[in-house]
């Protein structure tokens, strides 16, 4: 599960950590690769009463990455026995990194990551475009992974293969309706029908799971034969085609 870092304010203890820009597991220790700072607001008139701000910082472990991620909280504060207590969340914010996108292996075209990555940084912000970028990802996807192109992205989705379970096209034509109202107007035309930050997210989850199952589990699928084809050849003698022994008895007569 990927850590929230504007959810760490109150880190007493070391909590797994995994970097949403590099995809690595580890350990948030305070001190060391986290640190937390808080201060009260000086406000008056304020209808939520003294306020104040939590800060969360985090660093990646991992030295091909070391990104940082930053949460800011505001919260309610009450003065009391000698000090300022932060007790009650008001909002907060994740400020890097600035979308919620997984890093994706760059066997999946740019393009198709380009508007995944726009469709996570928008959803909060505007599930409503979030869910048109997302629609225009999952055709993509159908045109470059299955050589469908159609130009009805409902013909395409009905032109999948049979290995493209049903339960998945279901899912792809939901999102497709669901990018529908995003993209046109009812029949009212001053009055857009806007897609709620779940709908978004749920279309956003799907493009992620179609990721794994279609060009992740491809490439390790060949990545697996790959290997195994080289150990076959190894093993048998022969390697790029050549017969190795051949090649020595050859070698041998000529001397």
């Amino acid at each position: 599960m990927t850590f929230n870092i504007a959810e760490a304010i109150d880190l007493d203890q070391p909590e797994p950590f995994h970097c949403p820009y590099c995809g690595q597991h580890s350990t948030l220790r305070d001190g060391n690769n986290y640190s937390t700072r808080q201060n009260v607001l000086r406000l008056d008139g304020s209808k939520h009463g003294p306020i104040g701000i939590s800060i969360a910082a985090a660093t990646c472990l991992n030295p091909d990455c070391g990104e940082i991620n930053l949460g800011i909280s505001l919260e309610k504060v009450d003065y009391r026995d000698g000090g300022w207590r932060f007790e009650g969340l008001i909002n907060q914010w994740t400020i890097l990194p600035e979308s919620s996108a997984r890093p994706q292996p760059d066997f999946i075209p740019d393009q198709i990551r380009k508007s995944y990555t726009e469709a996570c940084r928008i959803k909060e912000l505007s599930p409503t475009a979030s869910a048109t970028l997302s629609r225009r990802c999952l055709q993509a996807m159908i045109h470059d992974f299955w050589g469908i192109d159609k130009g009805n992205l409902y013909k395409e989705i009905e032109a999948l293969p049979d290995e493209v379970s049903q339960q998945t096209i279901e899912a792809i034509h939901a999102v497709r309706e669901i990018g529908n109202i995003g993209a046109h107007m009812k029949l009212d035309t001053n009055t857009l029908v806007d897609v709620d930050a779940n709908e978004a997210a749920a279309m956003i989850d799907l493009i992620e799971l179609l990721f794994d199952g279609w060009y992740v589990d491809r490439h390790n699928k060949s990545e697996r034969l790959r290997k195994m084809t080289e150990t076959i050849a190894k093993r048998s003698g022969r390697k790029d085609g050549t017969d190795v022994e051949t090649t020595t008895e050859v070698t041998e007569s000529h001397d």
